[in-house]
């Protein structure tokens, strides 16, 4: 991955969330620093794209900027500070049973992989 361009944002939240132990959901936001213009080869193919990401802080974790989609728990979505989070409960909620699906499937698949 290639950083090509960085502009600041002033605003932004990243939301997160994840399952409790009794399947709740759990949402919580990290502030987004910047958004970043990222370029990325895929050697198999030789393809290459460009994308917009923001770049986020995850409090005491490093001192170092992460690409929120690949931050545990991002639920791919950006909301403005002051916006009420519980507005996105429902696209949260979609997003994570598509991201348990996948997951699911994946297992699936590898059992019978195993087993056959």
């Amino acid at each position: 991955m290639r950083l090509i361009a960085f502009t600041p944002a002033q605003g932004w939240l990243a939301l997160c969330g994840h399952r409790d132990a009794e399947g709740a959901l759990q949402l919580w936001t990290l502030p987004v620093v910047g958004w970043a213009l990222i370029e990325r080869h895929d050697d198999a193919d030789d393809t290459t794209a460009r994308s917009v990401v923001g770049l986020v802080a995850p409090p005491m974790e490093s001192y170092e900027l992460h690409v929120a989609n690949r931050v545990r728990g991002f639920l791919d979505t950006y909301l403005r500070e002051g916006e009420d989070v519980e507005a996105y409960r429902e696209r949260a909620e979609a997003f994570l049973r598509s991201e348990e699906e996948a997951e699911r499937r994946l297992r699936d698949h590898r059992r019978q992989h195993e087993e056959g």
